[in-house]
């Protein structure tokens, strides 16, 4: 449902079901908070909200998906710290948080995602080191982090 005109908010019944695996509604003129029902949905496979104006904290709204394999947050109003849930997901190979308002550390448990090709935190308000477990990411072929307040020494690992 991307690229269109839609507006409003999402519907609180999304995945009540229990078996959408894949959501895209980026680009659209979508508002507001993600309904709770999405943290529940372990089934989603890929998911974009990109480009669209939702709101919420970041670390609620969106929970553990074990199936995960792709998810584009990016161009939002989400705010509050990054989610460390994102490390349990072990299928994830892109993760798109960019040009939010996401404040905090990187949670060092996204280390654990082995097959992560992406990773985009760009324009956020992170502040910290990139976690030495990231030179653990030998999958890694793109790493975002412009725009931020990262500090600290450049991994000699990081890209290996």
């Amino acid at each position: 449902m991307s690229e269109n005109e839609f507006s409003g908010h999402l519907t609180e019944q999304l995945c009540q079901g229990g078996k959408l695996e894949n959501f895209t509604v980026s680009s659209n003129k979508l508002t507001g908070l993600t309904p709770s029902s999405l943290s529940k949905c372990s089934s989603f496979k890929w998911i974009r909200f990109n480009n669209n104006n939702f709101t919420g904290d970041l670390f609620e709204a969106f929970g553990i998906y074990p199936e995960l394999q792709f998810i584009d947050l990016s161009d939002n109003n989400f705010h509050g710290e990054f989610n460390s849930n994102w490390g349990k997901c072990k299928k994830l190979f892109n993760l798109r948080v960019a040009r939010n308002n996401i404040s905090g550390s990187i949670p060092p448990e996204i280390g654990n995602v082995k097959g992560l090709l992406g990773l985009d935190l760009s324009s956020n308000h992170l502040i910290g080191q990139i976690p030495k477990e990231f030179g653990k990411l030998t999958s890694l072929v793109k790493l975002s982090v412009q725009n931020n307040n990262i500090s600290g020494n450049i991994l000699s690992s990081l890209g290996h």
